[in-house]
Protein backbone atom coordinates (compact mmCIF):
# COMPACT_ATOMS: atom_id res chain seq x y z
CA UNK A 1 0.00 0.00 0.00
CA UNK A 2 3.17 2.47 0.72
CA UNK A 3 3.82 2.42 -3.03
CA UNK A 4 0.90 2.97 -4.44
CA UNK A 5 -0.02 5.73 -2.32
CA UNK A 6 3.18 7.13 -2.66
CA UNK A 7 2.60 6.78 -6.60
CA UNK A 8 -0.82 8.69 -7.15
CA UNK A 9 0.84 11.54 -4.81
CA UNK A 10 3.26 11.28 -7.55
CA UNK A 11 0.33 11.76 -10.01
CA UNK A 12 -1.27 14.37 -8.43
CA UNK A 13 1.61 16.49 -10.12
CA UNK A 14 1.07 14.28 -13.06
CA UNK A 15 3.97 12.44 -12.93
CA UNK A 16 2.52 8.98 -11.81
CA UNK A 17 4.15 6.97 -14.80
CA UNK A 18 7.54 8.35 -14.49
CA UNK A 19 7.33 7.49 -11.09
CA UNK A 20 5.66 4.24 -11.33
CA UNK A 21 8.86 3.58 -13.79
CA UNK A 22 11.20 4.10 -11.42
CA UNK A 23 9.76 2.16 -8.66
CA UNK A 24 9.41 -1.01 -11.44
CA UNK A 25 13.33 -0.08 -12.58
CA UNK A 26 14.32 -0.57 -8.79
CA UNK A 27 12.51 -2.78 -7.08
CA UNK A 28 13.63 -5.51 -4.94
CA UNK A 29 12.91 -8.71 -4.04
CA UNK A 30 9.43 -9.51 -3.41
CA UNK A 31 8.55 -9.38 -0.04
CA UNK A 32 11.91 -8.14 1.26
CA UNK A 33 10.47 -4.96 2.96
CA UNK A 34 12.47 -3.23 0.07
CA UNK A 35 9.73 -0.81 0.03
CA UNK A 36 10.42 1.87 2.71
CA UNK A 37 10.07 5.32 3.44
CA UNK A 38 13.37 6.11 2.37
CA UNK A 39 13.34 4.16 -0.78
CA UNK A 40 9.58 6.03 -1.72
CA UNK A 41 11.48 9.29 -1.35
CA UNK A 42 15.08 8.27 -2.96
CA UNK A 43 12.73 7.45 -5.90
CA UNK A 44 10.71 10.99 -5.48
CA UNK A 45 14.28 12.81 -5.45
CA UNK A 46 14.76 10.69 -8.81
CA UNK A 47 11.54 11.40 -10.82
CA UNK A 48 12.40 14.59 -13.30
CA UNK A 49 9.72 17.32 -12.71
CA UNK A 50 8.52 16.00 -9.10
CA UNK A 51 8.58 18.59 -6.69
CA UNK A 52 9.71 15.67 -3.39
CA UNK A 53 8.17 18.92 -0.54
CA UNK A 54 4.76 18.66 -2.86
CA UNK A 55 4.41 14.97 -3.53
CA UNK A 56 5.48 14.57 0.33
CA UNK A 57 2.52 17.23 1.77
CA UNK A 58 0.50 14.80 -0.82
CA UNK A 59 1.29 11.30 0.31
CA UNK A 60 -0.17 13.11 3.86
CA UNK A 61 -2.79 14.17 2.48
CA UNK A 62 -6.60 12.26 2.16
CA UNK A 63 -7.03 12.78 -1.57
CA UNK A 64 -4.68 10.11 -2.18
CA UNK A 65 -6.19 8.49 1.05
CA UNK A 66 -9.67 8.94 0.15
CA UNK A 67 -8.70 7.42 -3.56
CA UNK A 68 -7.59 4.00 -1.56
CA UNK A 69 -10.62 3.87 0.95
CA UNK A 70 -13.11 4.19 -1.80
CA UNK A 71 -11.36 1.65 -3.88
CA UNK A 72 -11.38 -1.04 -1.16
CA UNK A 73 -14.78 0.28 -0.20
CA UNK A 74 -15.97 -0.69 -3.58
CA UNK A 75 -14.35 -4.42 -3.05
CA UNK A 76 -10.89 -3.86 -5.42
CA UNK A 77 -8.68 -5.91 -3.91
CA UNK A 78 -7.23 -6.86 -6.92
CA UNK A 79 -5.85 -5.77 -10.27
CA UNK A 80 -7.27 -5.10 -13.01
CA UNK A 81 -11.16 -5.30 -11.29
CA UNK A 82 -13.61 -3.99 -13.17
CA UNK A 83 -16.88 -2.38 -11.17
CA UNK A 84 -20.28 -2.40 -13.20
CA UNK A 85 -23.39 -0.45 -11.72
CA UNK A 86 -26.23 -2.17 -12.31
CA UNK A 87 -30.13 -1.85 -12.23
CA UNK A 88 -31.58 -0.16 -9.08
CA UNK A 89 -27.67 1.26 -9.02
CA UNK A 90 -26.97 -2.59 -7.54
CA UNK A 91 -22.98 -2.35 -8.00
CA UNK A 92 -20.34 -5.47 -8.32
CA UNK A 93 -16.78 -5.59 -8.66
CA UNK A 94 -14.83 -8.16 -10.15
CA UNK A 95 -11.07 -8.81 -10.15
CA UNK A 96 -8.48 -11.66 -10.74
CA UNK A 97 -6.31 -12.44 -7.65
CA UNK A 98 -4.31 -15.23 -10.00
CA UNK A 99 -4.26 -15.79 -13.95
CA UNK A 100 -6.26 -19.42 -13.20
CA UNK A 101 -9.33 -16.94 -11.75
CA UNK A 102 -9.15 -14.88 -14.93
CA UNK A 103 -12.22 -15.03 -17.50
CA UNK A 104 -10.42 -15.94 -21.09
CA UNK A 105 -13.32 -14.71 -22.95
Amino acid sequence: MQAARATLAAGEQYRYWPYAQLLFENQGEGNSGYVTDEFLKSQAEDTPGLDVGEWSSDLKESSVTKQLQAAEFAGVNATPTLIFSGPGGRRSSRGCTTLSRCPTR
